[in-house]
Parts: C-alpha cells; structure tokens; sequence
C-alpha cells in the first residue's frame, strides 16, 4: 500500500511540474501574440528569451538524471532497512534493487563528471 501512494506522489508531482511549464509556455506565447498585435516589432533574440529556449548542457543533464536516480536508489535501500524490522528475509532482495537502481544514477554522474572535464558537453 505504501508503494502505490509512493508512486501516487511522484506522479502527482511529475504531472505538476508538466502543467507548470505547459502554462507558463502559453503565457509567454499570449505575451509574444499581443506585442504582436500592437505591432511591436520583435527580434528572435528577444523571442527566444520570451520563451525560455535555453536547454541545459549534457553535463549538466547528465548529472542531474544520476542524482535523481541515485537519490532514488538510496530511498529504495531505506526502504529495505526498516523493512528488515518486521520481516528479516526482505531485507537483501529489496537492498538488492536498491543497489541495481543506485549504480546506474553513479554511473550518470561519472559521465557527466567526465563530459564537464573533457569539455565536449
């Protein structure tokens, strides 16, 4: 029960987070459509700037996806941990999967580490 209200949240979330940027995209499009018909003239600089284009380095993605992943791993170990309070023979099963969830969110930050020091992000 307490997986399914876990995952409840995190789409709660997740779905907050998308209807955020769908509004303020829109909003930012009302702005560019009424300069517009005020006849404003507008540059692509400033467009662009309206809109909100600038994309983060692979780096930067990179190591942010390898915190959240790993930051998930480590939830999924605690989780084991105070499992193995009321049922001893749960604990490795689940540390196992928490572990399979934490290396690969590692294995992101050390290639986003290694990307920002070769500088080809």
């Amino acid at each position: 029960m307490m997986l399914v209200l876990f995952l409840l949240l995190v789409t709660v979330v997740a779905v907050s987070v998308t209807w955020a940027g769908y509004l303020s995209r829109l909003a930012a499009e009302k702005t560019i459509r009424q300069a517009i018909d005020k006849g404003v003239l507008l540059d692509p600089e400033l467009i662009a700037r309206l809109r909100g284009n600038r994309q983060p380095r692979w780096d930067v993605r990179l190591m942010l996806a390898g915190i959240l992943i790993a930051f998930g791993g480590l939830g999924i170990c605690a989780f084991a941990a105070l499992l193995a309070v009321d049922s001893f023979d749960a604990l490795f099963p689940v540390l196992s999967i928490g572990v399979g969830v934490l290396l690969p969110g590692i294995g992101f930050i050390v290639a986003g580490l290694w990307l920002r020091r070769s500088g080809e992000a």
